[in-house]
């Protein structure tokens, strides 16, 4: 059990570390682009590349404790974690076709990927609550918290470069 909790804390940078950057970048990208393929399209890319090098810095991470369990185990969970993530709030952009009402299609997505945020922040939060035996309402609402902070950051950063380069 002891080297289960050592690759539990890989899975929680995995997570919370896609959560707040992809939920960023696509509140970005959204903004700054408006298009679904191109949105999709960056976003994968980022979302790719950033889960392979956090995969290969928990490696790092992990091979300069010196007990840190196995580097690789770690580097796995972590990439994996931040990879599911990517694909289930790029999943939105992927599947939603068409606006609702005078919502374009890609305020919906944006809409249903923020919406997927909360879940994956509430299931994550219900899972590492539960293995630590604390409250689970703080936790979500810290969690909650910074990723709302780190979108509108991300939102009012897109719309001005977006603004700024004219795209």
């Amino acid at each position: 059990m002891a080297e289960e909790d050592d690759y539990s804390s890989s899975v929680v940078l995995g997570v919370s570390d896609a959560l707040i950057e992809m939920t960023g970048i696509l509140a970005g990208l959204t903004f700054a682009f408006q298009d679904m393929s191109l949105i999709a399209l960056s976003g994968m890319v980022t979302g790719v590349a950033a889960s392979c090098s956090m995969g290969a810095s928990e490696f790092l991470s992990k091979r300069a404790e010196p007990a840190g369990g196995s580097p690789l185990k770690a580097a796995l969970s972590t990439w994996a974690a931040y990879f599911a993530v990517v694909l289930v709030l790029i999943a939105p952009y992927l599947l939603i076709e068409q606006g609702l009402g005078d919502l374009d299609a890609h305020l919906v997505a944006f809409a249903v990927t923020l919406m997927l945020g909360v879940g994956v922040v509430a299931a994550f939060n219900g899972w590492l609550t539960s293995r630590q035996g604390v409250p689970f309402f703080p936790r979500f609402i810290e969690m909650l918290s910074i990723l709302a902070f780190i979108t509108l950051l991300s939102y009012a950063l897109g719309l001005a470069l977006g603004n700024a380069l004219s795209v």
